[in-house]
C-alpha cells in the first residue's frame, strides 16, 4: 500500500533530498479520481522513479554515525534506516500497485512481469541495511573457471564445468589419456600446447584458458558449451508464489511430474526463483544446462533441486555440484519462501552433508520444513538418507 503525503512526511522529516519524495507522493495522490489510465501508470512510474534515485543517493552512506573525529562508531544512523525504510516502502506499495493495474487491463506481460519483479527485490536488498542483506554462495572450487570464460568471452560463451570435470581429474584420467587422447593424436588434433593444459586441468584444476585450449577437443569430446541466460532470458523460468502455490509469469502451474530427480532450481541474489527441467528443449541452440545456467555462474542464495506437484512443493534440495550450497544457504532459501506464504504442507526440505559412508556418495538429511526454519537449520532430521553427489 502506498502511504500518505501526511503520514509519509510525518514519518522522515524534511530535507533537500527526502522533499522530492515527498512532493512525488503529494503528486500522485492529488486528482487521483480524476485521471485516466495512461495519466495514473505515468504517475506511478514517477513515484518509483524518484523513490528509486534517492536509495541509490544512500547506497554508498554509512549506516553508522561518526564522532567528533570522524570515526564510524558502533550505534546505528537511526535516520537513515527510517529514511531508507519508508522510502523502500513507497517504491514497493508503487510497483506493486503498478503491476495490479497492468494486469487488471490486460497490458501485464509475462516477460513485463518478470522484468518489474526482479527489479523490484534488487531494489528492496539495495534498500536494506548491508548487515541484513541475504548471505549468498559463489561458485565451487574447480567450477569458478566456467564464469570466467564467459566474462573472457564477452559473454558469449561458458565452457562447461560439468564436461572439463568428466573427462578430467583422477578417476577418469587413465581412461580418457589411453582411449580418447591417443584416439585425437591419431587424428591430429591432439597438439602439445592441449595436452599441458589437460595435465594442469588434471594436477590443480586448471586457468580458465586451460578450460578454452582443452574445449579445443569438442570433436573427442562433445559440445563444450553450457548455457547462460542473460537476465531477459531468465524471466519466464522466473517463479512466483500465488496461493501458496508454485506458479509462472502467466499463471500456470509448477509441475516436476515424470522428472525422476525434480527439477533445477535456484534463488539469486536477490531473492528470485528459478526453476527449469534439466533441459530446455530446443529454444536454445545450446543444450546443457546446470545450476550456473539461470544466474549466468553469478553467486545465488541456494541452488539445488525440486520436486512441484501441480504447484505444491513436495521437495527442495540443496543438491548442486557447481554451487555446493551450506545447509546455512538452504535455510536462508526456505525462509524467504516461506515469508512469501508457500505452503509447505508436503515438503519435504533435504540438506546434503558431505561425506557419504563410501565414495562419491554423501548424507541426505530430510527435515521438517517448519522445524528447519524456525530453528534456523538446528533441528534433528526426520529421517538420514545415503544418496549420490550431486
Amino acid at each position: 500500500m502506498i502511504p500518505t503525503y501526511d503520514d509519509f512526511t510525518s514519518q522522515v522529516g524534511r530535507g533537500p533530498k527526502i522533499n522530492r519524495v515527498s512532493e512525488a507522493l503529494g503528486a500522485y495522490w492529488a486528482d487521483k479520481r480524476n485521471r485516466t489510465l495512461e495519466d495514473e501508470v505515468g504517475a506511478l512510474k514517477m513515484l518509483i522513479d524518484v523513490g528509486k534515485t534517492w536509495i541509490k543517493s544512500k547506497d554508498t552512506k554509512s549506516e553508522y554515525n561518526k564522532n567528533f573525529l570522524g570515526q564510524r562508531t558502533g550505534n546505528i544512523n537511526q535516520k537513515l534506516v527510517n529514511r531508507r525504510r519508508r522510502v523502500a516502502h513507497v517504491v514497493e506499495g508503487a510497483t506493486k500497485e503498478l503491476m495490479m493495474l497492468l494486469r487488471a487491463n490486460g497490458l501485464l506481460t509475462t516477460d513485463m512481469r518478470g522484468e518489474m519483479s526482479f527489479d523490484l527485490r534488487k531494489f528492496r536488498q539495495k534498500a536494506k541495511l548491508k548487515l541484513e542483506r541475504y548471505g549468498t554462495k559463489s561458485l565451487a572450487k574447480g567450477y569458478q573457471q566456467e564464469r570466467e570464460t564467459w566474462v573472457q568471452s564477452g559473454k558469449t560463451t561458458a565452457i562447461s564445468g560439468t564436461l572439463v570435470h568428466g573427462f578430467t581429474g583422477p578417476d577418469n584420467e587413465m581412461g580418457f589419456r589411453h582411449n580418447e587422447l591417443g584416439r585425437a593424436r591419431q587424428q591430429g588434433i591432439l597438439t602439445r600446447k592441449i595436452e599441458r593444459s589437460y595435465d594442469r586441468i588434471n594436477q590443480s584444476g586448471g586457468s580458465s584458458q586451460d578450460w578454452r585450449i582443452f574445449s579445443q577437443l569438442q570433436q573427442v569430446i562433445g559440445d563444450p558449451r553450457v548455457l547462460y541466460l542473460k537476465k531477459s532470458q531468465r524471466y519466464k523460468h522466473m517463479v512466483f508464489i500465488e496461493g501458496g502455490d508454485l506458479v509462472v509469469a502467466d499463471g500456470t502451474p509448477v509441475d516436476t511430474t515424470g522428472a525422476g530427480n525434480g527439477h533445477v532450481w535456484v534463488m539469486d541474489q536477490y531473492g528470485n526463483l528459478y526453476v527449469h527441467p534439466q533441459s530446455l528443449g530446443l529454444d536454445h541452440e545450446i543444450q546443457q544446462v546446470n545450476h550456473s545456467t539461470m544466474n549466468s555462474g553469478r553467486e545465488v542464495i541456494c541452488a539445488g533441486m525440486i520436486h512441484v506437484t501441480a504447484g505444491k512443493a513436495t521437495g527442495i534440495s540443496n543438491a548442486s555440484g557447481h554451487y555446493k550450497p551450506t545447509k546455512q544457504n538452504l535455510v536462508e532459501a526456505v525462509t524467504i519462501l516461506a515469508e512469501e506464504g508457500l505452503d509447505m504442507t508436503s515438503l519435504e526440505v533435504v540438506s546434503v552433508r558431505f561425506p557419504g559412508p563410501v565414495p562419491r556418495t554423501c548424507y541426505w538429511d530430510v527435515y521438517d520444513p517448519a522445524a528447519f526454519v524456525t530453528s534456523r537449520g538446528g533441528a534433528q532430521p526426520v529421517r538420514e538418507e545415503v544418496g549420490p553427489e550431486p
